[in-house]
Order: structure tokens, then sequence, then C-alpha cells
């Protein structure tokens, strides 16, 4: 990042978690620097502070003053370079800084260093493509065709999914298919094309949505998995970088799902009349069938076994193992149904329109 920009990642405590949102993704950075009035550092947000936030309940409409970290790191203009270096060197995840404000001695903000100044980013760990399903939801428009392979907007659904992770760095991509596996092949060959790297899992026997990851054993670290019918703009790197942070075996991304009773409800004791509330709505937060998973969870999987990701995790937690929940509010939605897919169909339309 050049000299004078850092200045772009500035906002003050009354503004909104939502403000901080727009500002990661417009910057493309992992830190929020809050300051007040005279440029004083006050405190800084990360990703996974907002993450953190939705998870306790709050709302994108609330102040960012509610999920800032007011013990930031830092350092002050006189630390050389080279203390600086070895400040984003020897974290190695342990504190996961993406970058360090500088302060002057009146504790002003007057730069800030990143951590990809001083270190080529490394190698992002393989994405596992879950492609082997039957897509039975989705009746005549899956009866010969593989459903990763409908199109939105004259691409595949995969097609959209490997330039997601491409855009992110994730060029390691490995793609489990079962049914119609000679479409995908055909299409997508080795990856060079699409300008990734592709290696294809055959289920010889439909191995559910956990089963193929087992096939991954060898490879040493996390392992980002999705579902091959999943359209969304999660960042990749932002759900990497929050298993990181949190040192659990297994994460998994969920999104807020809101279910709204068309009817007034009753609360009653017998025929007693306790209290009424007129049309009441649920939060729950569902699956997105995205995780990160690292490569020895597979030990949980037998050869051949038919299992759900879901179930893997399970089986985690049975062991007392680690498994957290990475709280979404990016655009997501599951192409389960001939209606979903008209929906995301529609979506894209509308914001090609827009750009």
């Amino acid at each position: 990042m050049t000299q004078g920009n850092w200045k772009k990642i500035f906002l003050k405590k009354e503004n909104l978690i939502i403000d901080a949102i727009n500002k990661l993704n417009k910057t493309g950075l992992l830190l929020i620097i809050i300051i007040d009035n005279e440029n004083k550092l006050l405190a800084t947000v990360t990703d996974g502070d907002i993450r953190k936030g939705l998870a306790k309940g709050l709302k994108l409409e609330d102040q960012i003053k509610l999920i800032m970290n007011n013990n930031p790191k830092y350092v002050d203009q006189k630390t050389s370079k080279y203390k600086i270096k070895n400040l984003f060197n020897n974290n190695h995840h342990e504190n996961n800084y993406k970058a360090l404000p500088v302060v002057n001695d009146a504790h002003q903000v007057v730069n800030c260093y990143f951590q990809n100044t001083f270190f080529k980013p490394p190698d992002n760990p393989p994405l596992l493509i879950m492609a082997g399903g039957f897509g039975k939801r989705l009746g005549k428009l899956t009866e010969n065709y593989p459903k990763p392979m409908l199109k939105i907007t004259g691409k595949p659904i995969l097609e959209h999914i490997i330039n997601k992770a491409k855009e992110e760095n994730f060029k390691n991509i490995y793609i489990s298919t079962h049914f119609k596996s000679d479409i995908i092949e055909n299409y997508f060959y080795d990856g060079s094309k699409f300008g990734v790297n592709i290696k294809y899992i055959k289920e010889k026997i439909p191995l559910g949505t956990g089963g193929s990851f087992k096939f991954l054993s060898d490879y040493e670290g996390p392992i980002i998995v999705t579902n091959g019918d999943i359209v969304s703009k999660i960042g990749y790197q932002k759900l990497l970088d929050f298993h990181y942070l949190n040192k659990g075996i297994a994460t998994m991304a969920v999104i807020k799902h809101q279910i709204n009773n068309p009817f007034g409800v009753i609360k009653y004791n017998g025929i007693q009349l306790i209290d009424f509330e007129e049309k009441p709505s649920w939060i729950t937060y569902i699956n997105a069938g995205i995780y990160v998973v690292n490569s020895s969870a597979s030990h949980m999987i037998n050869k051949n076994e038919n299992i759900s990701m879901p179930m893997v995790l399970k089986k985690l937690k049975k062991k007392n193992e680690d498994v957290f929940i990475f709280h979404m509010h990016e655009d997501w939605i599951d192409i389960g149904t001939p209606e979903a897919l008209k929906k995301i169909k529609r979506s894209f339309k509308k914001n090609m329109k827009e750009n």
C-alpha cells in the first residue's frame, strides 16, 4: 500500500459496522483504524472483530464502538523497519497481525505498515468443491446434467466458484465428482484455461459432502471446502484468517435466516391467555455449506464412507475438538430449487446492469 493511502482506512467510533464492512471491501485490507477528531489512535477493527460482533447478535446498523478493539497493537514512529518486520514475521498466525498503525508522541496516527509490504503471502491451501450430487430437487433440469454445471449468465455455477477462488489466489482446486462427472471434466480439464490447477476426486459411489475429504488426508493443514451449488460473495481468505485466529480444527460458515410468522401468536396456560404477539419473527443461523477443515480431521472418516460434512463436524465435537462458526454478512444463495436458480439469475442480471 502506498504512502498516504493508509488514511483510507480511518473511521470514527460513531460510524456503523456496515461502514467498516464497506471500507474493508473497498480497500481490500483487513484493518480499520479508529481515530478521534485529532487523529489520535483509539482502536482498531478487523474482519474477525466484525464476525464476533455479529455472533453476539449485533446488527450491521449498530455503531462500530461496540466491536472495536480498544487495546490495539501499534508502533511509534521511531520503531525501525527491522523491528516491525520481526513483529509481522514472529506472529506466524499467533497474533495474526495484518497491519500495524504508526503513532507519534501525541498518539496521532502518522502511518500504517502492512504485512504484505514485508512478506510475500504464503501459498493458499487447496479448495475442495463437492460436485458429486444428483441435484434431485431441481427436477428435469438435472436429470441428465450435474447441478454445478447449470449456467448463470452464461457460466456454470462451478465456474463462478472457481473464478471467485482464483481472485483470492486459491489456485489449487480439487473437484469431487460422481453424477455425470464427464461433463464437468470435459469443461474444465486441468483448469489451465481458467488460471488454476484442477484435480478430480472421482467417487465410484456417492460419498456425500464429507466423504471425499478423506482423499486429501496426505495434505497437511487447513482445506477450504464448499458445496458445488453455492453462489456467494464470501471472502475465502477472510474465512481462512478467522480459522487461523481461533486455532480450531474446523470452521463452518453460517448465515442469518429470519423466519416470519404471518399470524398472531398466543402464549397460554391451559385456558388462560398469558400474552399475545402479533406476527413474530425468529432469527436462526443456517449452515452455508462452506467450511475450513484441518486435514487431520480426515481420520474421523472411513475410506469410501458416505457422510455429510456436518456429520464430520459432529464427530469432531464428540471428541471435544474446537469447531467454530464464521458469521457471514455477504450475499449467499443455495441453488437447491428451480426458484432459487431463477432468483440468482435475476440477481446477476441486475448487478450486470448496475455495473
